[in-house]
């Protein structure tokens, strides 16, 4: 009993602290349903749509527009800071980093911002059950106050130049010390590439562009399928002549601002103030609610001993856990 009076004492000088919890945002929709045509490039999703009457007001080319969708995951920990990280036998390797870095966003992970230094993270970009499950090991290792998996998906919109019904084309870019007619010759002498376009609808000759505003050292290939040209783009690099100096067209970025995060595999049973802690404060919000007659606005987080019911037993049962 003088433990969880001690427990409870200590939620007037908590409360004071600021808290900051990070929800999730941006659920993810199907778009495969919506678009013509999904190519999958690694981690990065693009979801295509074929638009001719492209009247956008940035007068993006018509052509293909598209949306990419690039995921990672990783798990995140906080520790009470009184845990050797280094002795915990890890599986993977975590660093003392609160942020998330892609580019020029960075992302903040973990949720008390005044235990910064406490918090552990690692990309790692696996098996989301996998890592739910991992993540919940850490979690019960001493001194651990939690551990969760992170998403994050970085969107981006565009277009993609040379991509019209009857013009398809992928670049293939000359290295500045080759002569561009004497490497089209050389590529259009390769019969294992000529055999190659063919094979999947595209025009069997390497041509030069002329009177281009991006120059006229250009050489491109035509494809008659455009749904084919991201196929017929990481086909032409697996050539030794052309390898990374083929490009898919000029892509035109729009807009590269939206990001989703996320954390998941966690049970937050007893997380009554839905900060994603739990502690003495969770068992003052579950009373709290309770004395003003409003039990039934607790989250379902509140019914720590999963009875069905959220009331005193749950604030009790989780103040005698917390004493231990």
């Amino acid at each position: 009993m003088k433990k969880i009076k001690n427990v409870i004492a200590v939620l007037s000088a908590l409360t004071t602290l600021s808290l900051s919890a990070m929800s999730a945002f941006a659920e993810a929709s199907d778009k495969s349903q919506e678009c013509d045509f999904t190519v999958q490039e690694g981690r990065r999703t693009y979801y295509c749509y074929l638009d001719d009457n492209n009247d956008f007001f940035m007068k993006v080319p018509d052509g293909i527009s598209y949306e990419s969708v690039t995921n990672f995951n990783g798990i995140v920990f906080e520790t009470n800071g009184d845990v050797d990280v280094s002795k915990l036998d890890l599986k993977y390797e975590f660093t003392n980093s609160d942020i998330f870095s892609y580019n020029t966003a960075n992302i903040s992970l973990g949720y008390n911002q005044s235990h910064v230094e406490n918090i552990y993270s690692c990309q790692i970009n696996g098996d989301l059950s996998e890592l739910e499950a991992y993540a919940n090991e850490i979690s019960k290792m001493e001194g651990i106050k939690y551990a969760e998996v992170f998403t994050v998906d970085f969107k981006e919109y565009g277009s993609i130049y040379y991509t019209y019904k009857d013009d398809c084309r992928v670049m293939i870019f000359p290295a500045t010390w080759l002569d561009s007619d004497e490497y089209m010759q050389k590529l259009n002498g390769n019969k294992e590439l000529m055999e190659y376009l063919a094979s999947v609808g595209a025009d069997p000759e390497v041509k030069k562009m002329e009177n281009d505003k991006y120059g006229k050292n250009i050489l491109y290939v035509s494809i008659k399928d455009r749904t084919k040209c991201f196929d017929v783009l990481n086909g032409l690099r697996k050539f030794e002549d052309i390898g990374s100096n083929a490009n898919m067209m000029c892509k035109v970025l729009i807009d590269n601002n939206d990001v989703s995060f996320d954390f998941i595999g966690r049970d937050y049973s007893g997380n009554a103030n839905d900060d994603k802690y739990i502690n003495v404060r969770d068992c003052a919000a579950i009373a709290s609610m309770l004395a003003k007659g409003e039990g039934s606005s607790l989250p379902e987080t509140a019914d720590y001993n999963h009875d069905g019911n959220k009331n005193v037993r749950d604030a009790a049962a989780l103040a005698a856990y917390l004493a231990k």
